[in-house]
């Protein structure tokens, strides 16, 4: 009962804090609120219309994400950026599950750190990390858009702003033998240098369900092929299918027509992954 105590006055005392201690500019940032009523703190360049942009960018996405949440759920946020699946997922788990938030951006993991404590989530763990296909360092190329920062530098982040040094852990070796319920990944194009460090833990989890940004564009970027991505996911068992934000629905992914898929639909949303059967 302390610990919940303490949290819940952490929280209070965070959200009178305008604006709050991180590498942003004060006039960079505005305060909105997630689909379910939370505060949260986001770089203005991700505001579209007082919301956080995914609200107009993947609404059919997150409606789905949040409908694959169960209480006492363990879920992956890769890519967390500020944290606005991560609150989504913190709320819909409760304090019996586990989130784990991985953000390499070192401004924006700061403010990840921020909206979770801000929020009282005490069961979410922010890990300031790449996650990849190794356990070591990578550099992290920073966009001028806060949520674009890549592993590799491609067309649709405008400028560019440097690079920094950041650590990559596995998601095999983060879990360390545990299982997953769900699965985000967002990280411009290294989804499928997650994969192949998370191959344990897709093989343990058998509930498991995979949110993952599919965009054959990022991927060339990193000498990467979205077909063998997809085959991927086949091969370790997973039924692939592709949000089609506009018509609200899924559409199935066969193996070797993910691009003839991916062409096909006007307003695509991420890639949808469940264990076959």
């Amino acid at each position: 009962m302390l610990s919940v105590w303490y949290r819940a006055v952490q929280a209070r005392l965070y959200r009178r804090r305008v604006p709050p201690r991180v590498p942003f500019p004060s006039d960079r940032l505005a305060l909105i609120w997630t689909r379910d009523g939370q505060p949260l703190w986001s770089p203005k360049e991700c505001v579209q219309d007082g919301k956080y942009y995914a609200e107009s960018s993947e609404p059919y996405t997150i409606s789905l994400f949040l409908e694959s949440l169960r209480p006492g759920a363990t879920v992956l946020d890769v890519g967390a950026h500020v944290g606005y699946y991560t609150l989504l997922a913190a709320r819909a788990v409760g304090r019996t599950g586990t989130v784990y938030a991985l953000e390499p951006g070192p401004a924006e993991a700061a403010l990840l750190l921020w909206n979770v404590r801000m929020n009282g989530h005490g069961h979410v763990r922010v890990v300031p990390q790449a996650a990849g296909d190794r356990v070591g360092s990578a550099q992290l190329c920073l966009s001028g858009v806060s949520s674009m920062h890549s592993l590799g530098r491609h067309e649709l982040a405008g400028a560019w702003q440097g690079s920094t040094t950041v650590g990559m852990v596995t998601i095999d070796a983060l879990l360390a033998g545990r299982s997953v319920d769900v699965v985000k990944m967002d990280v411009e194009g290294a989804e499928p240098l997650v994969l192949e460090g998370m191959q344990e833990t897709v093989r343990r989890s058998p509930g498991l369900t995979i949110f993952s940004e599919f965009s054959p564009q990022m991927y060339r970027a990193l000498s990467l092929d979205p077909e063998e991505f997809v085959a991927r996911l086949h091969d370790l068992g997973l039924e692939v299918s592709l949000v089609d934000e506009w018509e609200r629905r899924l559409v199935p992914v066969p193996r070797g027509k993910a691009l003839a898929t991916y062409d096909s639909l006007f307003l695509r949303g991420h890639l949808v992954c469940r264990r076959e059967g």
